[in-house]
């Protein structure tokens, strides 16, 4: 998780995150670079042409809420599409089975969303996969008007098992 540290603002050193994906490194020192002091950066201020290394691992994530709090894929970078069964575009992570309240998935997004504070976490891969052991994303609020999240955008990558070699 993001430490927080009302005296930056939203912004937290990517050092102290400790990525072990350079994708997530340079979506978070994007979206830092997008920040005006303590007003989050908006949806029109993002550019994919200013993030093609890690555009295919990004996703966008509305932030609904009435009737409750729910999140919705807006749009999900070509990275997550040979790792996922179908395609989630337009569908709200309250109907999905193991993303709703209480996954960790849910609990970040939630904490995001109310905080207005990036954050990072890991979990363990599930999937047909057997190289990937862990995912790691970064999760940044998006506001429109600067101040109330109504978009969550997020980095994600598939990470490989560590090789260890014998001496």
């Amino acid at each position: 998780m993001v430490p927080e540290d009302p005296g930056k603002g939203h912004m937290t050193n990517v050092r102290a995150l400790n990525f072990r994906s350079d994708m997530n490194a340079a979506a978070y020192e994007y979206w830092c670079g997008l920040t005006d002091g303590d007003r989050l950066p908006g949806r029109r201020h993002i550019d994919p042409s200013d993030m093609l290394p890690f555009l295919p691992y990004v996703m966008l994530m509305d932030v609904i809420r009435e009737p409750e709090l729910d999140f919705r894929y807006r749009l999900i970078g070509t990275k997550h599409q040979s790792f996922w069964l179908k395609n989630l575009t337009g569908v709200c992570i309250r109907a999905t089975k193991q993303q709703g309240p209480g996954s960790t998935i849910w609990k970040g997004l939630e904490r995001t969303a109310t905080t207005a504070m990036p954050m990072s976490t890991r979990a363990p891969y599930v999937g047909t996969k057997k190289e990937i052991y862990e995912i790691e994303d970064i999760l940044m609020p998006l506001a429109e008007d600067g101040r109330t999240v109504d978009m969550i955008f997020v980095c994600c990558d598939y990470l490989t098992k560590p090789v260890y070699i014998k001496r």
